[in-house]
């Protein structure tokens, strides 16, 4: 479940983030048959496996880029981890389309050791990903509830497309993993949740769902007494031209 960076794109009126709905069954209504459209994964696919296969050197939201676009606060809280726990991790990556995060970060991550890196997404997603994306590190889950032995819950890009956002987030601190970090994640400036369309441009593949923009005070009060804050950060990746809004990440830790 992706989001895709119109900054660097001629703007275009017609594509980009819409209306205030009042339920996620309205916004499907107006829109389609969102993130889980076949064009979706199969343009996803082919450019993973161009990354994979060393013929593209990055790809996000199916998108091909000539560099690789880092998220540097999300790799140094990854650092950080590691350097509290024998220089290991073990990632669950809700969200993670074809293990974009896995082949965007593993090379600069090299010194650390990657135990295990598990996507967690849609059945469709999870089989394609482990016929033709897998390896010894990377594999493909359809539940958080059947990942055992991570140790960090990745979440980037991906809760402001789930139909019920909060009650996953309570599943989600409820699996008690070490650490949770978010990044790229939308928060309405008007200080309260609203629910969108998203309109992409055909040039990456022709889609319409839902998309949230967050109330920031809500969405961490969910995390209060159970997780830490270690530090939040501001997403450099991500912008929305026509909503008041802010993309930001954040870094936790359990409470014992």
């Amino acid at each position: 479940m992706k989001i895709f960076n119109f900054k660097k794109k001629k703007k275009n009126d017609a594509y980009g983030f819409f209306g205030d709905y009042q339920s996620f069954e309205d916004a499907i209504q107006a829109s389609g048959n969102g993130y889980a459209a076949e064009n979706i994964l199969q343009t996803t696919l082919k450019a993973t496996l161009k990354v994979k296969n060393g013929e593209a050197v990055f790809e996000r939201d199916s998108f091909i880029f000539d560099k690789v676009q880092y998220s540097w606060p999300l790799l140094s809280c990854l650092f950080k981890i590691a350097v509290n726990n024998d220089n290991k991790i073990n990632v669950l990556d809700f969200g993670g389309a074809l293990g974009t995060h896995y082949f965007q970060n593993k090379d600069f991550l090299n010194p650390i050791q990657i135990q295990s890196w598990i996507v967690v997404e849609q059945g469709h997603y999870v089989n394609a990903g482990n016929k033709y994306i897998s390896d010894d590190i990377l594999k493909f889950a359809t539940d958080i509830d059947n990942v055992e032995d991570a140790n960090i819950l990745l979440m980037s890009g991906v809760l402001q497309y789930l139909p019920e956002p909060y009650k996953f987030l309570e599943k989600a601190i409820n699996k008690k993993l070490e650490y949770i970090l978010i990044d790229r994640t939308p928060f309405n400036l008007n200080e309260r949740d609203r629910l969108t369309i998203q309109k992409v441009p055909p040039s990456i593949y022709e889609a319409t769902y839902p998309h949230w923009f967050f109330n920031e005070k809500k969405f961490l009060n969910t995390f209060n007494g159970k997780y830490e804050l270690i530090t939040d950060f501001d997403d450099m990746i991500d912008n929305a031209e026509n909503i008041p809004s802010k993309y930001k990440g954040f870094f936790f830790k359990i409470i014992k």
